[in-house]
């Protein structure tokens, strides 16, 4: 085999790593843009309660409500 042959070789085997690294990282980027998506909504969610306590100090609101959205801010 020629040296020329060989290095066919190993670059098409270096080609191949490179290629599964690739699929690797779109793989890897698409799961972080999913949590990232996740944790917005929770950041939202999160808000929603905060303005539900905010609101409901102007009236009256039940001890268990009140301790049930601080605990979940917490």
């Amino acid at each position: 085999m020629l040296r020329s042959e060989r290095l066919g070789v190993v670059l098409a085997l270096e080609e191949r790593k490179e290629q599964k690294a690739l699929e690797q990282m779109g793989k890897a980027r698409e799961l972080m843009e999913q949590h990232r998506g996740q944790v917005e909504n929770l950041n939202r969610y999160q808000q929603e309660y905060r303005d539900q306590i905010r609101s409901s100090q102007h009236g009256v609101v039940q001890v268990s409500r009140l301790q049930a959205w601080q605990a979940f801010i917490a």
